[in-house]
C-alpha cells in the first residue's frame, strides 16, 4: 500500500465510493423490479379470482335457466330464457379465454384442467337434456335437470372455488413476501448506507494520511536544509512520488553536505597557508632587522 502512487491510492478512494453508489443503485433498482413482479403476480391473480367469480355467478344462472327452460312450457318464456342460457354461456367462453392466459403456476393450470373437465361433463348432460327436449321426451330431460344436472353443477362450482381459493392464498402469499423483501431491502440498504459512512471515512482517512505525512516529512526537511541544518537524516518509507521526493532531498542534502565539507577543507588549507606565510613574513622581517 504505501508503495503506490498518488494517483493510484486516488483513484481507488473514488472507485470506493463509486462502488458503493452503484451498491446502494442496484439495492433499489432490484427492490423496485422484484416488487413490481410481485405486484403483477397479484394483480393477476386478482384478476383471475375475478373472472372465477363471474364465472361461477354465470353458471349458477344458467343452471337455474336450464331448469326452467326445462320445466316452463310457454314459448314466449323459452325463448328468453334460450337468450339468457346462449349469453351466459358465451360469457363463460369468454372468462375461459381471458383466465387461460393469466394462469403462471403449474398448480393453478392442473386445477383449471380439472374445471374444463368438469365443465364438459356439465355441457354434456345440459346438451342431453335439450336433445330429450328436442325429442319431446320431456321426463328424461326433466330427469336430467333434477338428478344428473345439480350434481354436475356443484362439482363444476365446487373446482371454480377451490380454484378462487388457491389464487386467494396465492394473493396473500404474495403480498406477504413483498412485506418481507420490503423490511429485507430497508435492512439491506441501511447495512449498507452504515457501511458507506464507516468505510468511506476511514477508506478516505487512510488515505489522506497515507498522503500528507510523507508530505510533512518532506516540508519538514526543505525547511531544515533552508535552515542550514544538514545534519538530519532523511528516510524515504516508499518508492511513489512523495518517497522519491524524500529520495532527492536525502540526495541533496548529502551533496550539500559534501560540498561544505569541501569548502570547509579548502578553507583549513588557505588557513594553514596564510598562517604559513605569514611566519615567513616574520622571519624575514626580524632577520631584515638583524
Amino acid at each position: 500500500m504505501k508503495n503506490l502512487k498518488i494517483s493510484t491510492r486516488l483513484t481507488a478512494a473514488f472507485a470506493f465510493l463509486l462502488f458503493l453508489a452503484l451498491m446502494l443503485s442496484w439495492i433499489g433498482i432490484w427492490n423496485a423490479r422484484s416488487s413490481q413482479d410481485v405486484s403483477q403476480e397479484i394483480v393477476a391473480r386478482q384478476q383471475i379470482n375475478q373472472l372465477m367469480t363471474e364465472w361461477v355467478r354465470a353458471v349458477e344462472v344458467r343452471a337455474n335457466q336450464v331448469i326452467g327452460y326445462v320445466l316452463v312450457s310457454d314459448p314466449e318464456v323459452l325463448d328468453h330464457l334460450k337468450k339468457g342460457i346462449d349469453t351466459n354461456t358465451n360469457h363463460i367462453t369468454k372468462y375461459d379465454e381471458q383466465a387461460r392466459a393469466l394462469f403462471k403456476s403449474s398448480e393453478s393450470l392442473r386445477m383449471y384442467d380439472d374445471i374444463l373437465a368438469l365443465r364438459k361433463d356439465y355441457l354434456a348432460a345440459m346438451n342431453e337434456a335439450f336433445k330429450a327436449l328436442d325429442s319431446h321426451q320431456s321426463i328424461v330431460a326433466t330427469e336430467i335437470v333434477r338428478d344428473k344436472l345439480p350434481q354436475l353443477a356443484q362439482a363444476y362450482v365446487s373446482s371454480i372455488d377451490t380454484l378462487r381459493a388457491h389464487e386467494e392464498e396465492g394473493i396473500q402469499q404474495a403480498q406477504a413476501r413483498l412485506s418481507q423483501q420490503a423490511r429485507t431491502s430497508e435492512l439491506v440498504l441501511i447495512i449498507a448506507t452504515l457501511l458507506a459512512f464507516i468505510l468511506g471515512p476511514l477508506f478516505a482517512w487512510r488515505v489522506m494520511r497515507a498522503i500528507t505525512r510523507p508530505l510533512a516529512d518532506a516540508v519538514s526537511v526543505a525547511q531544515a536544509i533552508a535552515a542550514n541544518d544538514l545534519s538530519r537524516e532523511i528516510r524515504a518509507g516508499s518508492n511513489n512520488e512523495i518517497g522519491q521526493l524524500l529520495h532527492a532531498l536525502g540526495a541533496m542534502a548529502g551533496n550539500l553536505r559534501d560540498t561544505v565539507g569541501e569548502v570547509r577543507k579548502g578553507a583549513d588549507s588557505i588557513a594553514s597557508a596564510a598562517s604559513q606565510i605569514s611566519a615567513g613574513n616574520l622571519d624575514l622581517s626580524s632577520r631584515t632587522e638583524e
